[in-house]
Parts: C-alpha cells; sequence; structure tokens
C-alpha cells in the first residue's frame, strides 16, 4: 500500500490500529468459537458412562476459559469501533454509531466489580455501573451457553453480529486493496496448520 502523503501520522496510526483490532475480532469470535467448541463436548461427555465426577473440574476449566474469551471479544470488538473512529475522524468522515447493547455489555463486564453478583447473574449495586442498568432486565447472566445453535455472549449479544459489524465496517472504511475475507480466510488456515 503507497502512503498518501496528503493523510496525517495520526491518521496512518489509526488505520493500522483499526485494521488490527479488526483481525483481531475475528480471530476471537473463532476463539470463543472453538472454547465453546470444547465446552458443548465436555458438557456432553458427562451423559456417558465413562463420565467420571473429578471431569467436572475440567469442565469448568473449560466453561471459565470460554467465559474470558466472550469477555475479550467485547474487548477486541470495542478496540476495533474506537481505532476506526479515530481514523475515519482523522481522515473527516463520519464515524458510525456504536451498537448500544454491545457497549452495555461491555462496560458491565468491565464494571462486573461494582456489581451485586447473585448465582447466575450480575445485578445493579447501589451505585455505579448505569450499564448494566440499562441492560434487558437490569441483569447480566454470567454463565456461557453451550449446545446451542446461536452463539452468544453472556446470552444478550449474538457473536454472528458482532462479526457481520466488524466485517462490514472494515470493508465500509479500508481500501479496496484490504481484504478482510482473506484475513478471515489466512487466519483459519493458521488455526489449522496449513
Amino acid at each position: 500500500m503507497e502512503l498518501d502523503e496528503s493523510r496525517s501520522e495520526d491518521y496512518w496510526a489509526a488505520l493500522r490500529l483499526a485494521r488490527r483490532w479488526s483481525h483481531g475480532t475475528l480471530r476471537q469470535a473463532e476463539r470463543l468459537r472453538t472454547e465453546l467448541n470444547r465446552a458443548s463436548r465436555a458438557y456432553e461427555a458427562r451423559k456417558t458412562p465413562e463420565f467420571l465426577t473429578s471431569d467436572l473440574l475440567d469442565i469448568e476449566d473449560i466453561l471459565d476459559a470460554a467465559w474470558i474469551e466472550q469477555h475479550l471479544l467485547m474487548v477486541a470488538a470495542h478496540q476495533f469501533d474506537k481505532w476506526a473512529t479515530r481514523m475515519l475522524e482523522a481522515r473527516g468522515d463520519i464515524s458510525p454509531k456504536e451498537n448500544d447493547l454491545h457497549r452495555l455489555v461491555r462496560n458491565s463486564l468491565e464494571h462486573l466489580d461494582e456489581a451485586v453478583l447473585a448465582d447466575k447473574e450480575a445485578l445493579p449495586g447501589p451505585t455505579g455501573n448505569s450499564s448494566l442498568r440499562r441492560l434487558p432486565d437490569s441483569r447480566l447472566p454470567l454463565g456461557v451457553t453451550v449446545g446451542e445453535d446461536k452463539v452468544m455472549i453472556c446470552d444478550l449479544v449474538e457473536v454472528d453480529e458482532i462479526e457481520k459489524r466488524c466485517i462490514d465496517l472494515a470493508e465500509e472504511i479500508f481500501d479496496e486493496e484490504f481484504d478482510i475475507d482473506a484475513a478471515v480466510d489466512n487466519y483459519r488456515d493458521m488455526q489449522r496448520g496449513l
């Protein structure tokens, strides 16, 4: 890619970071899917006669890993939105509107320490975490859903929706030579060892 001298250094730095985070968001979505598949297989294995009580710890570790991956996906998607916005502003373009539900879920996860933690959900505490109050039913499910058709984050945000938003925004803001599909294909090939 040839650098356009009329663009500022801020623009080029923001462009590089937006590209990194667009790739990172898609990689993180793939990591989440991988962990959820592992969790689904482990969860199903508990129904077999060979299942041992000690295997419950393995399932818990796998579910914990999937929970962390969903949090990291929300962070990656947020970073992509932020750097895309900064790049567009440096270019003099209008920034895309952030998805409100994505923002509320990410903020609620980020400020989970301010919440009242019930059995399987976080509820608004007496102060702070206004995002949690604005979530549907003012609650954030803390579990990981496995074995479902839709891959969800905290039972509130579809992973497909995050990926679509990332791909659509990347195709809209990056130059023609940036091929988001090729980036995803390259990552999947790397994962398969090709």
